[in-house]
């Protein structure tokens, strides 16, 4: 006969078996309910939804200043300042600009680039178009001579008409010393989405008739750094705008800051010339110093990759599968609580829009660090729109099923009329 002692430790081993069955079977309904395949529907839905909308907007007038602004928007940007808010701004210590805004004299122009030259730069960069002679003949040979002083000298030209077929330009403008033996051009064009856009990509090379030109900031960096013409940039890419204070050295003092010229790239452009200023991720920018953040990101080798659609459809249809799991655990969880405050508090539409809510603010959060640390941009306006719109691919997909439920069981009853006639 067991004694009490020995009858309890087999009751005991019952219950845990009991307890072991129990946890197994909870755990294989919410793998089930994770891997059921609604989630896959909903988002698809979700992403076709999104697909209609786009349409909808590209192809009505009236939405195009919606179009528009949505086309010319990028997280990146937000990224950006936010960083400069922050006050993570660091002071470049190879990139100085001269300020040659208010100079057109072409004499002192000459006398500036002779001061500069006598601070022994690494490298001088002419981000300033000198078009025929102006009547001013002496001071434009004096703007030769002091060019041609220059050990490496880069000077802007501007390329004009591209073929609307292949992309290549047929023409360009140059100053009107060029060509010289032993001076380097650079092309100094930035790209933008519209007129008025802002300024995230450079272009490092073009085709001219049929040559193969470089840009100015191409040309900086390479001369700076010789390592950079065998690293294999390609033709587009992301400008890395990284917050950086680029010391701008006004044309008067040059001498007085011989500290930030010395064994530096110089770049004499106009800081405050409204033909000469673009957008940016921090507002209106002087185009030159858009190229110095354009030769920065080719020396620190910030080849920032972007991800192609493909990729971003297929991480933003992950994420909206998984933002359907998660609301739909968050019911199943709700109904089965034995509180009827909290079952409702969370199956109600608000506390689901909120957790919808902190769990986007999570991705942003992740992207923003994918992007500062791994130097990759998601752009996640695919993804934000289709967590949104998982809620009407739910719905939606609850009316299919109730539908389809309907049509079959009407099917049943009119077979079953059918063969009880018969």
């Amino acid at each position: 006969m067991l004694c009490g002692k020995e009858k309890f430790c087999i009751f005991a081993d019952k219950m845990v078996n009991k307890m072991v069955k129990i946890k197994q079977a909870e755990a294989k309904k919410g793998l089930k309910r994770i891997l059921d395949r609604s989630h896959v529907f909903v988002a698809s839905m979700a992403l076709i939804i999104l697909w209609i909308c786009s349409l909808v907007a590209m192809n009505i007038s009236f939405f195009d200043p919606i179009h528009r602004a949505t086309k010319n928007f990028s997280l990146s940007d937000v990224y950006y300042q936010i960083m400069q808010e922050s006050g993570n701004v660091h002071r470049s210590e190879l990139i100085t600009i001269v300020d040659m805004t208010t100079l057109y004299d072409r004499g002192r122009m000459a006398q500036v680039i002779h001061e500069v030259n006598e601070c022994q730069p690494a490298v001088v960069g002419l981000d300033v178009m000198f078009e025929g002679l102006r009547g001013d003949t002496v001071g434009s040979e004096q703007l030769v001579e002091a060019i041609c002083e220059i050990e490496t000298p880069v000077v802007a030209f501007k390329l004009k008409e591209a073929d609307p077929e292949t992309g290549n330009f047929v023409t360009a403008r140059h100053s009107f010393f060029a060509p010289i033996d032993g001076l380097q051009e650079g092309y100094t064009n930035v790209q933008h989405i519209d007129l008025g856009g802002i300024i995230r990509n450079m272009s490092t090379w073009h085709i001219l008739g049929s040559d193969t030109v470089h840009s100015l900031s191409y040309y900086l960096a390479s001369k700076f750094a010789p390592d950079v013409l065998n690293e294999g940039f390609p033709q587009r890419q992301l400008i890395d705008y990284t917050p950086t204070d680029f010391p701008v050295v006004p044309y008067d003092s040059i001498l007085q800051n011989r500290h930030l010229i010395e064994n530096r790239i110089v770049m004499l452009g106009a800081m405050n010339d409204d033909a000469d200023m673009h957008y940016s991720p921090f507002g209106r920018t002087a185009g030159t110093c858009i190229q110095a953040y354009a030769v920065q990101t080719l020396l620190e080798h910030h080849n920032i990759r972007e991800l192609n659609f493909a990729w971003t459809l297929l991480i933003s249809f992950i994420f909206i599968v998984l933002t359907d799991i998660l609301q739909c655990e968050i019911s199943y969880q709700a109904k089965r609580s034995r509180s009827v405050v909290v079952g409702f508090f969370f199956d109600s539409s608000f506390v689901k829009s909120a957790i919808n809510f902190l769990w986007m603010a999570f991705l942003l959060w992740i992207n923003f660090l994918v992007f500062t640390q791994g130097d990759i941009y998601f752009n996640p306006t695919i993804m934000l729109m289709g967590i949104v719109l998982q809620v009407e691919g739910r719905l939606f997909y609850v009316s299919a099923i109730a539908t389809y439920r309907e049509i079959k069981t009407k099917k049943m009853k009119n077979k079953h009329k059918k063969q009880q006639k018969s």
